[in-house]
């Protein structure tokens, strides 16, 4: 502002405090960031409940949780983390790294790790990406 000539230095910096402390813009902003704020949440919550020993009963909970995550696409490559962190948990501290032992658990977790793939296929079925294509 003090560039252009037009405004004292006095008063560009008054009008520089005015929008670094005043929320002009901050609805907007706060409605193109909801959806992202909710499949952090969604997201970390169900980590949260599939990661906890004790909210082992709560596990299927992590399904639809982890679907409404998914709302921000990344999730469905961080996804890989609490599935490693949870393998690494019951297999290699109990038994230990093995095929037959990995094979078995992934068996017993497959709805765990059909998830990801599920929602991508799913998704693009029904929702397809529009941009580029003629109709």
């Amino acid at each position: 502002l003090k560039v252009v000539g037009f405004f004292s230095d006095t008063e560009a910096r008054l009008i520089g405090l005015l929008f670094l402390f005043l929320p002009f813009n901050s609805a907007r902003v706060a409605l193109a960031t909801f959806e992202y704020a909710f499949s952090h949440f969604f997201f970390f919550l169900a980590s949260l409940v599939l990661l906890e020993p004790r909210m082992r009963r709560w596990r299927v909970l992590c399904i639809p949780l982890f679907i409404l995550s998914f709302g921000t696409p990344s999730f469905l490559v961080y996804y890989a983390v609490p599935i490693g962190v949870l393998y690494l948990r019951e297999v290699v501290k109990d038994e230990g790294i093995g095929i037959f032992t990995t094979v078995r658990w992934a068996l017993r977790r497959l709805v765990f790790l059909v998830i990801p793939f599920a929602y991508w296929f799913t998704h693009e079925r029904f929702f397809p990406a529009r941009a580029g294509k003629a109709e």
